[in-house]
């Protein structure tokens, strides 16, 4: 295959898949109880730019879901949360070469960053997204609250994206007649 169609291929695959992101986040955006689960799945779909052809692919697709889901999306919060989440399938590989401990350790650090990064991005710039779970909590328990939830869910979707990439590598890739070139 001659690089430029490879590189056209390449294109094709990350638009269709951020197109497909984005469809996700609508979804989110337009149910709220689907809000937090539309971002993960979404995160998802970049783990095959990951496997296919890594270097820059990824954070081309996840961008361009992330920049296009925060201009279109009539609710902005599934597009926050995708801004959270989307990128971490793109560096989980990177950290699961360390050592269990280590790697652990900086997937929380990692996470519980973007989680206050994000926190105080809404409270400055979004005074409408309300990012508590318990209504008309306040204070330093909202977000208490906030983060002993997210590590507990970002544990569990470390461990499905676990199980989603090997889905995908053992089953999926060879039907989808995807081949690493």
């Amino acid at each position: 295959m001659s690089r430029t169609s490879k590189k056209t291929k390449c294109i094709a695959l990350c638009a269709i898949l951020a197109a497909l992101g984005i469809a996700l986040l609508f979804i989110g955006s337009i149910i709220d109880v689907l809000d937090l689960s539309a971002a993960m799945f979404a995160s998802i779909l970049t783990v095959i730019p990951v496997i296919e052809y890594g270097k820059y692919w990824p954070w081309l697709t996840y961008t361009a879901t992330a920049a296009a889901a925060l201009l279109i999306l009539p609710n902005k919060l599934p597009a926050i949360m995708y801004l959270l989440a989307g990128y971490y399938p793109i560096i989980k590989s990177k950290l699961e070469r360390l050592k269990k401990p280590t790697a652990w350790i900086l997937k929380f650090l990692i996470f519980n960053f973007s989680l206050a990064v994000t926190t105080v991005f809404c409270k400055l710039f979004l005074p409408g997204v309300d990012l508590s779970l318990v209504p008309g909590l306040g204070g330093v328990w909202s977000y208490v609250i906030l983060f002993a939830t997210g590590n507990v869910m970002f544990f569990l979707y470390d461990l499905m994206l676990s199980k989603m990439i090997l889905l995908y590598v053992l089953r999926l890739r060879k039907k989808l007649g995807m081949k690493n070139e």
